[in-house]
């Protein structure tokens, strides 16, 4: 009986979706460092699938009218969703890793989750949240989804009844309004840092992008590339480290297993959630406990991993040079200079890395909330925190690391960790 309910829920899955008509109006210009117009860039929308190259001025122009919004179409991996009832009823081919980021109808997040859910069709409880409209981006395996819903309150009983977008009636009321824009707008240009922050208005001019100069590309052993940036005297790579060899060509073990992780103090590896996609693996990397660094064998010739002191020398650049969110010279305000425009979930806190994600990785350092495996083997703090490892030691069994924190202002420096931690690496030029 049960199973016939999903089946009905799924039936009419792109028929209740409806379509939305759209007008995209995005347009501005691709500048340097120093405000020069940058000719040649590539510019897209990855949802949208719109793209220009910007023209001799720099100028770029991104339009479509009446498109159909992607609400509810199944993705590449046959990812479907549907919600009635405050219940979330996912369906997947395979075995995945999924991520539900519940934001207001302003795009502000109001909240997220994370699971692990089995091939086919799962049901997935979701919070009790006051009457209003939401959007419900799910993702999982480099696939995307966004769902409209309706939440109704009872005032009177003190407690919030939901009535979720399962009903045709209810999205065809709506299928002519003004879709909600939810999508990447992405820039390459060779010699420059890739480009990518979310775009939640339909209609905008006068758009600029300011670019970042690429100081150098790098590979580890697998031929994984990582582009670089120059902060002061010292240069970085801008994405975390995902090679699954040593620089002698030995292979690092990966544990999925919680206990496995835990108990063995030998150097080993792991993705985020046990991901397996190609996607997660490229944005976010691996993370690896204190003794896979401790090996001195994972960053490639002329790159290595940094000591805490090399990690406050960061710090101490990006603050006495006005990189703190306030503009001061004085405490450490300096990561949302250093975090990416995208991923971390949203805060009204200011001068936090989620308030106004738009404002956002001024020094080209572009860190992801890519989360962490705890002591105990689990994985927590994706789209909320991120940690990387230092070479230097605490005690026999901890180790400091640098941590951001989405509600937090400060890039901060530690010892509170155990080694069995999984935590990302980032790479600097010797």
């Amino acid at each position: 009986m049960f199973l016939n309910f999903l089946k009905f829920l799924f039936a009419g899955l792109i028929t209740a979706s409806g379509c939305f008509a759209q007008n995209i109006n995005i347009s501005g210009t691709v500048i340097n460092n120093t405000g020069v117009p940058l000719p040649g860039a590539f510019v897209w929308l990855e949802k949208a699938g719109l793209v220009d190259t910007t023209d001799n001025n720099g100028k770029y122009k991104l339009t479509i009218v009446s498109i159909k919004d992607k609400i509810n179409q199944p993705s590449a991996n046959m990812l479907s969703a549907r919600i009635h009832n405050r219940l979330l009823y996912l369906n997947t081919t395979e075995k995945s890793a999924v991520e539900i980021i519940i934001l207001n109808l302003k795009g502000r997040t109001v909240t997220t989750m994370q699971k692990t859910v089995a091939g086919g069709i799962c049901v997935i409880p979701l919070p009790t949240m006051g009457a209003g409209v939401y959007w419900f981006v799910i993702k999982s395996a480099g696939s995307e989804l966004l769902i409209k819903s309706y939440s109704l309150g009872n005032a009177t009983g003190g407690t919030t009844r939901s009535l979720q977008a399962g009903s045709p009636d209810v999205l065809s009321k709506d299928k002519c309004n003004r879709a909600f824009m939810y999508d990447y707008i992405a820039v390459k240009k060779d010699g420059y840092l890739n480009y990518r922050a979310i775009v939640t208005n339909d209609d905008t001019s006068g758009m600029d992008i300011r670019l970042i100069v690429c100081e150098e590309i790098v590979s580890d052993i697998d031929g994984n590339t990582y582009q670089t940036v120059r902060i002061g005297n010292q240069i970085w790579t801008v994405d975390n480290l995902r090679t699954t060899k040593y620089n002698d060509g030995t292979a690092i073990p990966q544990i999925t297993d919680s206990a496995a992780w835990v108990n063995d103090t030998s150097a080993k590896y792991c993705y985020y959630n046990n991901a397996t996609d190609d996607y997660t693996v490229k944005i976010y990397g691996a993370l690896y406990n204190w003794y896979a660094i401790d090996t001195k064998k994972l960053a490639p010739v002329g790159w290595h991993i940094p000591s805490i002191v090399e990690w406050d020398t960061l710090n101490n650049y990006l603050i006495n040079n006005g990189y703190n969110w306030d503009g001061t010279t004085t405490g450490n305000k300096i990561a949302k200079s250093v975090a990416a425009k995208v991923d971390w979930l949203t805060t009204e806190i200011p001068g936090s890395i989620g308030k106004d994600l738009d404002n956002n990785n001024r020094s080209g350092f572009a860190a992801l909330p890519s989360g962490h495996r705890e002591s105990d083997g689990n994985f927590y703090f994706r789209g909320a925190a991120c940690f990387w490892w230092s070479t230097t030691a605490s005690s026999a069994s901890g180790a400091f690391h640098e941590s951001l924190q989405r509600g937090g202002a400060e890039m901060s420096s530690t010892n509170g960790y155990l080694k069995i931690c999984g935590f990302s690496v980032r790479l600097l030029k010797d």
